[in-house]
């Protein structure tokens, strides 16, 4: 009896995580399939940089779009092409990526460190901006780009 109730939910184990992959998958796309807010964006601030890679992950509910860089930066959008993060994995971002409030910040109060890496999360109780620097110091701004705190 223990064997074919293990069996039984082994295969159910098994068929769920098929059933979870068939509605999530990672599909690479060209460039004329991000929304139309993405390609903007992408056009404004990441002009001449090359492009390894553009991929969508569809969930039941939900699109994420990933822009992979040969440069090492990685740009991440919304379903309806609002950038969520941001991050080079060898440099700083541009300048013209940061609002301006947290530009002006990082500049005051750090000026010889670039910003590696930004999140933002419009929904929720933490609603606001995260800010990887270049020496992994992690800067927390509210919706407005205005200081919070330091996070380890």
């Amino acid at each position: 009896m223990k064997l074919i109730l293990m069996s039984i939910i082994s295969s159910l184990v098994i068929n769920l995580g098929s059933i979870n992959s068939i509605f999530d998958r990672e599909t690479v796309i060209p460039f004329e399939k991000l929304p139309a807010e993405a390609q903007k964006f992408l056009n404004k601030h990441f002009q001449g940089e090359d492009i390894l890679s553009i991929v969508l992950d569809s969930e039941i509910a939900d699109r994420e779009y990933s822009v992979y860089y040969e440069n090492g930066t990685e740009v991440k959008f919304d379903s309806r092409g609002n950038w969520e993060s941001m991050e080079h994995e060898y440099s700083s971002l541009p300048d013209s990526v940061i609002p301006e409030a947290i530009l002006k910040f990082v500049n005051a109060k750090h000026p010889e460190k670039k910003v590696t890496s930004i999140s933002r999360d419009m929904t929720g109780r933490d609603k606001g901006y995260e800010v990887e620097l270049d020496n992994l110091l992690d800067v927390k701004f509210d919706i407005q780009g205005r200081f919070m705190r330091y996070d380890d």
